[in-house]
């Protein structure tokens, strides 16, 4: 017996008297490690039989220690464990005299014997059909199910046992009988309540019959099946997603999807390899790609900081901007570290945000002139009298809007008094007062006469302290005194 890699776990007493050897000098050793000049041959069946091929030879010589040749009839069989998984090989050599040589009845018979005992320990179904489809022998083994007796088969032909087998189990036993070749041929049968898949490895074993070895693959389908199904899944995900989908492992890019190369404007064989994400984001942001990449790849798998977000500013290969968020999570690839990540084109949505942001900021310049025309309004009395109202606080920027305000009124309508109404006011300050002598000596240099009204004894009070020069204007207490000391000084 050999174990799965072709070393010698077991020999009995006529192997080792045939080799001359002990038992010590032969475990652990393959054929080659002996030295035997017949090595290469067995290894190359040692293969075909721990692929599952059944082996049987009905005469070749084999050496021994002196160097005489003997010829033995070998069979060789896969041996199986509890799950039907191949573990080694069990090798029968029987050595042929020369009456056997002859064709001794006897001698033959008793080799079909010793071939059929070898067959019973194959845990798998197995058939043998002579060339016109006749079941020779049959055993259902664990492949099938075990109630079915060999007398159902034995004598029978295929195609009137098992009809629904009989037209490629035939084409099995003409294309063997022909070439001499392993045939291997996949079927379904409904078995034991359930549809079971089965593989079938044909070869033949002599002139005419054809040895039939069926396994139970249900299993392994199965497994196939599921891993066809989602990676079909997964690559419909990632080939059809709206979604641009990469993998990094090191500074190595080793797989984009189509979204993403179209995203980018880019081949994608083109971004494949080192720094093929890197060099499309702005220099001043590759740094912080380079950093948000590695955290995620350096850290455990599952926490918090094995996943992460970045907002980037790219560049398509037309030289259009891009602004992206990726979103990127820890992966084991290849039994190493990756950067599995989603990249999303929001170029739209900020542009738009960036649109609204401008709309809004027209809004607010717009409101604010609004108020500036509301708060600073120019109203006429006559052609020669127009009144300005002043409402709130009067800071360095509004006294400006005020001047101008009113010496655009001033020379616009050719006013010769101007009411500046202070009633509104909300404090008066040295800036205030400032700037209502500056506003008063613009108008006079127009021609026009300043009239300061509303004034409040708070305000006055306050003007006296602050020793405020209001030479040149005259000041009364309300906006009704005002008008009509304009009226009578225009002759109203």
């Amino acid at each position: 017996m050999k174990d799965h890699e072709q070393r010698i776990v077991h020999v009995n007493r006529a192997y080792r008297e045939h080799h001359g050897a002990r038992l010590e000098e032969l475990v652990g050793k393959t054929e080659a490690a002996l030295g035997r000049p017949d090595a290469p041959l067995h290894a190359e069946r040692d293969a075909q039989v721990l692929s599952g091929i059944f082996v049987d030879i009905p005469s070749t010589p084999v050496p021994r220690r002196d160097g005489r040749a003997m010829p033995f009839h070998v069979v060789c069989a896969p041996l199986r464990d509890e799950q039907n998984r191949i573990t080694g090989i069990v090798q029968s050599a029987r050595p042929i005299r020369g009456d056997e040589m002859q064709g001794s009845d006897q001698q033959t018979e008793r080799g079909e014997a010793h071939n059929r005992a070898l067959l019973r320990v194959i845990p798998d179904m197995y058939f043998l059909l002579d060339r016109e489809g006749t079941y020779v022998d049959f055993s259902a083994g664990r492949g099938m199910d075990t109630a079915l007796p060999p007398a159902l088969f034995l004598g029978k032909r295929v195609k009137d046992v098992t009809p629904d087998l009989a037209q490629w189990a035939m084409a099995c036993v003409d294309e063997a009988l022909r070439t001499g070749d392993l045939v291997r041929h996949e079927f379904r049968l409904f078995a034991q309540g359930k549809w079971i898949d089965y593989e079938a490895r044909a070869f033949a074993t002599g002139p005419e019959h054809t040895l039939f070895i069926v396994r139970d693959i249900s299993a392994a389908k199965l497994t196939e099946r599921q891993l066809r199904e989602a990676e079909a899944r997964d690559r419909a995900f990632e080939e059809q997603s709206m979604f641009g989908v990469f993998m990094l492992q090191g500074s190595r890019l080793v797989y984009v999807n189509p979204k993403l190369a179209e995203m980018l404007g880019q081949e994608r064989r083109a971004l494949l390899g080192d720094d093929g994400l890197t060099s499309l984001v702005m220099k001043d942001e590759r740094a912080d790609l380079g950093a948000f990449l590695r955290s995620i790849e350096r850290a455990a798998e599952g926490s918090e900081e094995a996943r992460g977000q970045l907002a980037l500013r790219a560049c398509r290969k037309d030289g259009a901007p891009l602004f992206l968020e990726t979103f990127g999570a820890r992966v084991t690839f290849g039994d190493a570290p990756a950067v599995i990540g989603v990249v999303l084109d929001v170029t739209a949505r900020r542009e738009a945000e960036e649109q609204q942001r401008r709309l809004q900021d027209e809004l607010i310049r717009m409101q604010e002139m609004m108020v500036v025309e509301m708060s600073t309004p120019l109203i006429p009395i006559t052609d020669q009298i127009v009144v300005m109202p002043l409402i709130g606080s009067l800071d360095d920027r509004r006294a400006e809007q005020v001047m101008g305000r009113l010496l655009s009124g001033v020379s616009g309508c050719g006013a010769r008094v101007v009411i500046m109404d202070i009633t509104g006011l909300s404090s008066v300050t040295t800036q205030t007062a400032s700037a209502l002598v500056r506003c008063a000596q613009a108008a006079r240099l127009l021609g026009a006469t300043v009239l300061l009204t509303g004034m409040r004894a708070d305000v006055a009070q306050t003007l006296v302290e602050m020793d405020v020069d209001l030479s040149g204007v005259v000041t009364l207490g309300t906006l009704k005194a005002g008008i009509a000391h304009a009226m009578r000084r225009t002759g109203g």
